[in-house]
């Protein structure tokens, strides 16, 4: 009986002793890969193609996004055997037009107040696009031109490309220097 009390109380140590070995070999092995992790920030082409794996998953959503809008407006022409959603592509395409044409005319310097009214011109007529894009859906379904599905798919269809346009805009912007 004694010999299995001691028998008991060995085995107990050593399951105590095999824990904390398992404990101090988790540690190391998490002080290691962090210090594995950390080694690649130093390295700047390890940093540059980590930024560029980023800038791609941000094309493939975007472009997913984009995709998935213009489906959607098609969509909402082919099911229903209307083309006439079809229009609201066309201020897709066009909306951004304006401001590439007339944002030349924009002033270099943040500081400035003065605005050119060419540049205000370029954003109004944006405007214009983007609000009847939105707009013209919604008024051909009132004449009852295309159903309320169809104008559903179109808006939200717009919703999709105007946000991938204005997320693809502010996500690759490029800082200026002043």
């Amino acid at each position: 009986m004694a010999q299995r009390a001691e028998w008991e109380r060995l085995n107990a140590a050593a399951s105590i002793d095999d824990e904390a070995v398992r404990h101090q070999h988790s540690i190391l092995s998490l002080l290691e890969r962090s210090h594995d992790e950390l080694k690649w920030a130093h390295d700047p082409d390890l940093v540059h193609a980590h930024i560029q794996a980023i800038d791609a998953q941000k094309i493939a959503v975007l472009s997913v996004c984009l995709a998935a809008g213009f489906l959607l407006s098609i969509l909402s022409c082919a099911l229903y055997g209307n083309w006439w959603p079809l229009l609201v592509v066309a201020t897709y395409a066009l909306a951004p037009a304006p401001n590439a044409i007339f944002g030349q005319y924009v002033s270099a310097d943040p500081l400035a107040d003065a605005s050119s009214s060419v540049a205000d011109f370029g954003r109004f007529l944006t405007a214009v696009l983007v609000v009847s894009g939105f707009g013209l859906p919604v008024v051909l379904a009132h004449a009852e031109i295309i159903t309320s599905t169809a104008m559903t798919m179109s808006i939200v269809g717009g919703v999709l490309v105007y946000g991938t346009i204005i997320a693809y805009s502010t996500l690759f912007r490029e800082t200026q220097d002043f």
